[in-house]
């Protein structure tokens, strides 16, 4: 598989444990459906001490903005133009999303983004929550 963003070839990568398709150069990362749900619960065992700090909303607000007007990438698995678009409701982290195979891209820093924006989650509401949130979405059944 080809990288969205710039071509280069993607390479397997061992992420939390899970085998992820990653770009050498620009450090995007292509995940399956289930590969991100794997991430986040092997990410949850080893989390410890105090959630991450709440991001500036208003900037996160501006990139969400700018990202979700930008044309989504290229699916590196089925070649369909993939959709940018909120993470989770109130993440404001924008990911590419595959229509066709369920895959996501995330560009660089957005996996860390998507793992403070669950310790947080965790630490404000428990898990309990937090598994809601994840079947709202269709990671978990």
């Amino acid at each position: 598989m080809l990288c969205p963003r710039d071509g280069e070839k993607l390479e397997v990568r061992m992420v939390e444990g899970v085998e992820i398709d990653a770009c050498p150069k620009c450090e995007g990362t292509f995940l399956e459906p289930g590969e991100l749900e794997a991430i986040e619960d092997a990410h949850h065992k080893h989390a410890t001490g105090e959630p991450p700090e709440q991001p500036d909303i208003v900037e996160s607000a501006l990139d969400m903005a700018r990202q979700t007007r930008r044309a989504g990438a290229i699916c590196p698995k089925c070649q369909l133009q993939m959709t940018p678009r909120e993470y989770a409701y109130t993440s404001q982290i924008v990911v590419d999303r595959c229509g066709g195979c369920g895959g996501a891209w995330l560009d660089v820093g957005e996996l860390e983004l998507i793992e403070d924006f669950f310790d947080r989650e965790r630490a404000e509401n428990g898990p309990t929550m937090l598994a809601r949130l994840l079947q709202r979405m269709g990671l978990r059944q």
